[in-house]
């Protein structure tokens, strides 16, 4: 089995982009990492928001009943390509 020791670190030849380039490179990612970050809060609110609403829901407490809401639309949220039958 090999191993990894210092001298063949110190043999690694690692290419750095001039800092032209690293901007470049801030530029594009910069708006992909600030999407990763809001889509990783609003999921962590729809979590803690169906943490609190669930136990309601699953109680009675909470009733849906008087919702307007297209039943049929819903059955399909999941799979738009599913046909239920009523």
């Amino acid at each position: 089995m090999a191993f990894l020791n210092e001298s063949h670190i110190e043999a690694t030849k690692v290419n750095i982009p001039s800092n032209v380039i690293q901007l470049e490179f801030e530029e594009i990612l910069k708006p992909m990492y600030e999407e990763i970050q809001t889509l990783g809060e609003k999921n962590q609110l729809l979590q803690e928001t169906r943490d609190l609403l669930l136990p309601r829901l699953i109680s009675g407490k909470l009733s849906v009943e008087d919702l307007d809401i297209d039943k049929n639309s819903l059955a399909m949220a999941a799979e738009p390509e599913a046909a239920y039958k009523n």
